[in-house]
């Protein structure tokens, strides 16, 4: 299996490659959706967005970093907890 799809199973959310950014839409906050998990982060207009996976909704959208730090903290804790990985003095991080 590909790393990058080991890495998305991981997340509980399966990608088969890294999203391009018309891929999935940025999301407009205009429904009350509830967050089921994090599955990717990226750059997008010189902001850090990531894609988040909606309960009871197929398509995943964007969320601007700003979004998920102030209403959805502890996914975005697991999300970065999920991708370090430390040996000794060497800290790696999985995108």
């Amino acid at each position: 299996m590909p790393e990058r799809e080991q890495r998305a199973l991981t997340a509980k959310v399966l990608i088969p490659s890294f999203p391009s950014d018309s891929e999935y839409p940025i999301h407009d906050f205009s429904d009350d959706l509830v967050p089921e998990t994090i599955a990717h982060m990226k750059v997008i207009n010189g902001t850090y967005h990531y894609l988040v996976k909606w309960k009871d909704v197929e398509q995943l959208s964007y969320v601007p970093s700003s979004y998920a730090n102030e209403n959805i903290p502890q996914m975005v804790i697991t999300f970065h907890e999920e991708r370090l990985s430390v040996y000794g003095d060497f800290v790696q991080y999985f995108v």
